[in-house]
């Protein structure tokens, strides 16, 4: 492999990352958001 297909594989390892990371976070709002309702 070359170095130019190692540089666009962990750009896209890079951006599942973040991917992973940004669904993680919404996930974890929306429990909370959950939680929210069910004290109400």
């Amino acid at each position: 492999m070359n170095s130019n297909t190692l540089n666009q594989i962990s750009k896209l390892c890079a951006s599942l990352n973040w991917l992973c990371q940004h669904l993680f976070n919404k996930k974890m709002l929306f429990a909370k958001f959950l939680k929210q309702c069910w004290l109400i």
